[in-house]
C-alpha cells in the first residue's frame, strides 16, 4: 500500500504544478493582451502619419497651382485643420491659431530676390498622448515654375 508520508507528497506536488501553471497562463493572457494593445497603438501611428503626409503633399501643391504674383499674399502664415473620419490632430498647446498645420512662404537667400524665388514651407505640429510632433515639408518655387 501507498504510504500516507507518500501521498501527501504527491499531493504537494499536483498542487505546485496547478499553481505554476496558472501563473503560466497568466502571462500569455497578459503578453496577449499587451500585443493588441501594441498593434493598435501602430496601426493608429500609421494612420496619423499618413493623414499627415496627404495634408502637406495637398498644401504643396496649392502653393505649387497658385499664381506667382499672388504665393505670398494667399498662403503665407496660413494655418490648417487636419482631420479625417477617426483622426483629429491637435495644435500643441500654446499654438497661436490652434490649428496644427501652417504654410510659411519666404524668401531664400541667395538669391534674397522675392520676384523670382520663393520658398513654401509647409509644417504640421500635432500633440497627443505620447508627446508633441512635427512634420516639415519644404518646396521652391520659381517665378517660370509657377506661372505668372
Amino acid at each position: 500500500m501507498v504510504s500516507e508520508a507518500r501521498m501527501r507528497r504527491s499531493a504537494g506536488y499536483g498542487l505546485l504544478d496547478l499553481v505554476v501553471g496558472a501563473a503560466l497562463l497568466a502571462v500569455a493572457v497578459m503578453a496577449a493582451a499587451q500585443l493588441v494593445l501594441d498593434t493598435n497603438n501602430m496601426r493608429q501611428s500609421i494612420e496619423i502619419q499618413r493623414l499627415v503626409g496627404d495634408r502637406l503633399d495637398e498644401e504643396l501643391k496649392m502653393v505649387e497651382s497658385a499664381s506667382f504674383a499672388t504665393i505670398f499674399d494667399d498662403h503665407h502664415q496660413r494655418g490648417f485643420s487636419l482631420e479625417d473620419e477617426r483622426i483629429r490632430l491637435q495644435a500643441p498647446q500654446g499654438d497661436p491659431d490652434g490649428l496644427p498645420g501652417h504654410v510659411e512662404v519666404l524668401v531664400p537667400d541667395p538669391p534674397n530676390d522675392p520676384s523670382s524665388l520663393l520658398e513654401a514651407r509647409v509644417e504640421v505640429q500635432w500633440s497627443d498622448r505620447t508627446g508633441t510632433h512635427e512634420r516639415q515639408f519644404r518646396q521652391l518655387v520659381s517665378r517660370f515654375a509657377g506661372g505668372p
